[in-house]
C-alpha cells in the first residue's frame, strides 16, 4: 500500500533556517525534499541530506540534555541552537504549557547541522505523519567510522 503524503503544516521556527525566530513557516514534503516556505523564499533540504526527524517535548530535552551548569552546551551539541536556548534556560517554570519541537539533523558541509520548528499539541498527529511518512522512504544504508 502506498503511503499517503502529508499535508503542509504551518509551524513556528526557532532555529536552523536563515530567518527570524518565532515566525510561521509552511513545511511540506515534496517528492524528495522536505520544503520550508516563509516570506515568499522556499528553503529546501533534500531526503538524502537528513540524517533524522523527531518530535520532543521541551522536558524531554531539558531532561536529557541538560546538567546544571553545562545545560547550553550539552543542549547545543545535541539539538543546535534550540537545544542550546532550552537548556540554558532557568529551571524554575511557572506555566505549565508544554512546548513541542520538530527537529530535523541533516548533514551541512560535512557536519550535522539543525533546524527546529515549535508546534501545538494540536498538531502532533500530523507532525508525526510526516515523520512516519519520511522514516517509511526506502534509504541507502551508511556504513559510518567512528
Amino acid at each position: 500500500m502506498k503511503q499517503k503524503k502529508p499535508v503542509p503544516l504551518s509551524l513556528i521556527h526557532m532555529a536552523g533556517l536563515p530567518i527570524a525566530d518565532g515566525v510561521p513557516v509552511v513545511v511540506n514534503m515534496l517528492g524528495d525534499k522536505f520544503t520550508f516556505e516563509y516570506n515568499q523564499n522556499t528553503y529546501n533540504l533534500p531526503f538524502d541530506r537528513i540524517e533524522d526527524i523527531v518530535a520532543k517535548r521541551e522536558e524531554e530535552i531539558q531532561s536529557a540534555y541538560v546538567s546544571s551548569i553545562g545545560g547550553a552546551v550539552g543542549g547545543a551539541l545535541l539539538f543546535g541552537p534550540l537545544g542550546a536556548m532550552i537548556g540554558g534556560r532557568v529551571k524554575k517554570k511557572t506555566s505549565r504549557d508544554t512546548s513541542f519541537y520538530m527537529i530535523f539533523s541533516y548533514t551541512k558541509d560535512g557536519e550535522i547541522a539543525f533546524i527546529s520548528f515549535e508546534f501545538t499539541m494540536g498538531l502532533g498527529i500530523k507532525v508525526f505523519e510526516f515523520i512516519q511518512a519520511f522514516k517509511a522512504i526506502p534509504r541507502e544504508t551508511k556504513n559510518i567510522d567512528l
